[in-house]
């Protein structure tokens, strides 16, 4: 019973310590994210190759990042918004070689 009760002190320790939030929120079809803190970056996630489109300050100008391929497991692409107030972003499917659609968060 002894090593019960010290594996339930270490896990009470474990999850009482406030832990550090992510920086990234990742964007999928499967977990759309609507919101996030401006702070933080938005990584899409997709199957296919795309470009992500996106802007910090309400599409007077435009950054383009192309997907990196991830081996087999498909493709991403991170916007890095910083502290912009009127950041928003738009996938598209343009990526060389392929020609197909893409994703639209």
């Amino acid at each position: 019973m002894g090593g019960f009760s010290i594996g339930l002190t270490r896990l009470a320790e474990r999850y009482a310590t406030p832990r550090a939030r992510a920086t990234i929120e990742v964007w999928r079809l499967d977990r759309q994210v609507a919101r996030m803190d401006a702070k933080r970056r938005l990584r899409v996630e997709a199957e296919e190759c795309f470009e992500l489109r996106w802007s910090a300050d309400g599409w007077k100008t435009v950054q383009a990042t192309p997907a990196t391929a991830v081996d087999s497991c498909g493709f991403y692409a991170d916007a890095l918004p910083g502290a912009g107030t009127g950041w928003s972003s738009r996938c598209t499917g343009r990526c060389a070689g392929n020609g197909r659609g893409g994703i639209t968060p």
